[in-house]
């Protein structure tokens, strides 16, 4: 969640100042872990709980308001978060557009994409077929000849 400092606080291994005092804007965890010298930006608890319905911005807009919004996560990768700030399921996009269409298809009520489990781990060898390559007369544990 994204808030300001009202006065001088510590959080995050720093001391954080009012925007008066040269103070940006920073990131907690946890709703728990506002402080009464805190002021959330653009976010309520009840907002993050759920999308709001009907306020989608498109393509176009910054999506702020919208329950789901595109974020920069580095290394030229997009992500989706909430109003809360958390990462929404598993996808991960190469711009921003794609990470648009992404809130844009979770503000019309899809479902967050989950990365399917990695299945092919077992025929590389190794894996769950053993380190005999999955000979299964091969017993001996050894290197084959």
């Amino acid at each position: 969640m994204k808030v300001i400092a009202l006065e001088r606080g510590y959080y995050g291994g720093k001391i954080q100042d009012p925007p008066e005092a040269g103070g940006q804007p920073f990131n907690i965890l946890k709703e728990e872990h506002l402080g009464k010298w805190m002021e959330p930006q653009g976010w309520t608890p009840s907002a993050a709980a759920k999308p709001v319905a009907g306020t989608n911005t498109g393509s176009q807009g910054s999506g702020a308001q919208s329950g789901y919004t595109p974020k920069h996560h580095g290394g030229g990768r997009w992500i989706v978060i909430n109003l809360g700030g958390q990462k929404v399921g598993d996808f991960i996009g190469a711009s921003k557009e794609e990470a648009q269409a992404e809130a844009d298809r979770l503000i019309a009520g899809g479902e967050p994409y989950v990365k399917p489990d990695d299945t092919t781990a077992g025929s590389q060898g190794g894996g769950a077929d053993g380190a005999n390559g999955g000979n299964p007369d091969d017993d001996d544990e050894g290197p084959d000849a």
